[in-house]
């Protein structure tokens, strides 16, 4: 099976150039260098047949388009902006490895890869999100903890456990706030666990709503069909374009 390392670009540029990061000001320059020679390392390091670097739209993403607060508590900075010279750059010097599909995020693609071809794939990410891909065929590893992931015991708890309680790095809210983990496993092992939550806690409906627009933001398996559609042929059409053989395709 054929080696694929996908970088999760914005990520690593971040961590690359918060790294380097002093009282001085920031600087594209050295960001940009010192984030090169992190990816050709990790790249000499793993020896992948292929190489893809995911990347975020610039376009409005479709999670703010089904929740418009989504990511609207981040404030923007001189870092951030210095940051964002140093991925723009990259991705016109390395266009031929860098994967952007609009309106989908860096996640997105990963997710893509992950479902949509036959590699063995490594991604090189500290975003905990890709737990939820880890498989006999996906590893996780973090450049922060210099190490690769654990597969959760029970990820499809893990999921059930997000979704209630909402993401605040994504500003995402809790459908249910101030649960215990041990509470929501009672419900997790029922039939019905929302059904469940909503009698014992005797939560309004739109409790339910809540939860289920969680998933469908945090949980990659749950994308609209729609999404799922468009980022499959795009993967597609990137690998046609490259000189490298085109992988088998995984159905969605």
């Amino acid at each position: 099976m054929k080696q694929l390392l996908v970088f999760d670009l914005s990520n690593l540029c971040y961590i690359g150039a918060k790294s380097r990061a002093t009282n001085a000001l920031p600087d594209v320059e050295l960001y940009y260098d010192n984030t090169l020679r992190y990816l050709r390392a990790q790249y000499r390091y793993f020896q992948p047949d292929h190489v893809v670097f995911a990347c975020d739209h610039e376009d409005i993403y479709w999670r703010s388009r089904i929740f418009p607060d989504y990511k609207a508590q981040r404030v923007d900075n001189e870092f951030k902006q210095t940051v964002r010279q140093v991925i723009k750059r990259f991705k016109v010097e390395k266009k031929n490895v860098c994967l952007e599909i609009p309106h989908c995020e860096a996640d997105d693609i990963i997710y893509g890869l992950c479902a949509f071809t036959d590699f063995y794939v490594t991604i090189v990410s500290s975003d905990g999100d890709f737990e939820q891909l880890l498989s006999e065929r996906v590893r996780l590893f973090s450049p922060t903890r210099c190490e690769f992931r654990e597969r959760s015991k029970d990820i499809n708890f893990d999921l059930f456990v997000k979704c209630i309680r909402g993401d605040t790095s994504d500003n995402i809210p809790a459908a249910l706030p101030m649960v215990t983990r041990k509470r929501l496993l009672e419900a997790y092992r029922t039939d019905d666990p929302i059904s469940y939550l909503m009698q014992r806690y005797r939560l309004q409906t739109n409790f339910k709503s809540d939860f289920e627009r969680n998933k469908v933001l945090i949980d990659f398996n749950a994308m609209p069909e729609q999404f799922k559609g468009s980022l499959q042929q795009a993967i597609q059409q990137f690998f046609d374009l490259c000189t490298v053989p085109t992988p088998t395709l995984r159905g969605k």
